[in-house]
């Protein structure tokens, strides 16, 4: 079909932090962001390395069956981490 544009989303009220709206641009630059360690595009470090490196450190276990088993079978452990859902394949991390 045809792509069209739809209205924004406008929450009644504020969600959860799994809730975000975000661009495809937006996600890119936070990629970028991430990729670098911490360093924006200009050069300038906003966040050091190691505390960077903890949001992405498993937190809180997930549990991993039905369609989520089926769909990832070489995953043996998936864990949520500070905005992130990390998981390994075959055992590596």
């Amino acid at each position: 079909g045809k792509v069209e544009p739809m209205p924004a989303y406008e929450p009644a009220e504020p969600n959860p932090s799994a809730s975000m709206s975000a661009t495809a641009r937006d996600l890119a630059a936070w990629l970028r962001f991430q990729v670098a360690d911490g360093v924006a595009p200009s050069g300038t470090r906003l966040v050091s390395a190691k505390p960077l490196l903890e949001t992405r450190t498993p937190q809180n276990l997930m549990r991993l069956e039905g369609g989520a088993k089926r769909m990832f079978p070489d995953t043996v452990q998936t864990s949520y981490a500070m905005g992130w859902v990390v998981s390994d394949y075959r055992g590596l991390k």
